[in-house]
C-alpha cells in the first residue's frame, strides 16, 4: 500500500495504524501539498453495505459538525479499485490511553484534558449525535496552540456514532465498541442508548 495514490491525489506514505474496521495512513495530499490522515476500509469489509454506509456516516457527521476538539474529516472517496477511504487531518501527538499508561496525570493536566473533552462532546450532544465509543483509544492529545499551552484534545472516530432519528447500523443484540468504555445499556444492546451513555 505504501506509495499508492489514491484518487490521483492522496500517497499513502506510512502505516499509522490497524484496527478491525480501517487501517490509517498518514498520505500527501498532491494537488494541496499537505499531509493527511486517510482511513481505508478493511479489505474484508470492503464489499459489505453495511460498512460502507457507516463510513458515509461518520464523514458526514464529522463534517457537519466543526469544532476544535473533534476531529476534521476532508472527504470520503472511493479509490480506482474500489476501497472505500476517509481523508482527514493529520494528527501528531499520543492517544488518551498512552498518556494514562505512562502514570497518574497532575491534577490540572487531567482537569484540563476532561474539560476539552467534554466540549467536544457537548457539540455532539448539541447536535443530538451520542458517540457511542468514547474510550481513551478514540481521544487523541496533540500539541497546542501557541506552544506551551498544553495538548489540545481531539474526540476521533464517529464511525459507530448515531444520531437522533438515524436507523442503527448494528445487528439487533449485538454490540460495538470498547467494551471496558461501555454504559450497561449499550452492553446488553439496548435500543435506548443515549448521551447518557457517552457521559
Amino acid at each position: 500500500m505504501i506509495g499508492r495514490v489514491l484518487g490521483d491525489r492522496y500517497r499513502l506514505d506510512e502505516l499509522l495504524g490497524r484496527g478491525g474496521m480501517a487501517a490509517v495512513y498518514r498520505a500527501r495530499d498532491l494537488r494541496l501539498e499537505r499531509d493527511v490522515a486517510v482511513k481505508i476500509l478493511a479489505e474484508d469489509l470492503q464489499a459489505d453495505p453495511l460498512y460502507h454506509e457507516r463510513f458515509e456516516k461518520e464523514a458526514k457527521l464529522s463534517a457537519r459538525l466543526r469544532h476544535p476538539n473533534l476531529v476534521e474529516v476532508f472527504d470520503v472517496a472511493l479509490s480506482g479499485e474500489d476501497e472505500r477511504y476517509l481523508v482527514m487531518e493529520l494528527l501528531e501527538g499520543e492517544g488518551l490511553g498512552a498518556r494514562a499508561a505512562r502514570g497518574p496525570m497532575p491534577l490540572a493536566e487531567f482537569l484540563s484534558l476532561a474539560v476539552q473533552i467534554t466540549a467536544g462532546v457537548r457539540v455532539l450532544h448539541a447536535a443530538h449525535v451520542v458517540h457511542r465509543d468514547l474510550s481513551a483509544n478514540n481521544v487523541m492529545l496533540v500539541a497546542g496552540e501557541p506552544p506551551g499551552d498544553g495538548p489540545r484534545v481531539k474526540v476521533l472516530d464517529l464511525g459507530i456514532a448515531k444520531a437522533r432519528d438515524a436507523k442503527t447500523l448494528t445487528e439487533p443484540g449485538s454490540f460495538l465498541g470498547t467494551l471496558e468504555s461501555m454504559a450497561p445499556e449499550q452492553i446488553r444492546a439496548s435500543n435506548i442508548v443515549d448521551a447518557r451513555a457517552d457521559v
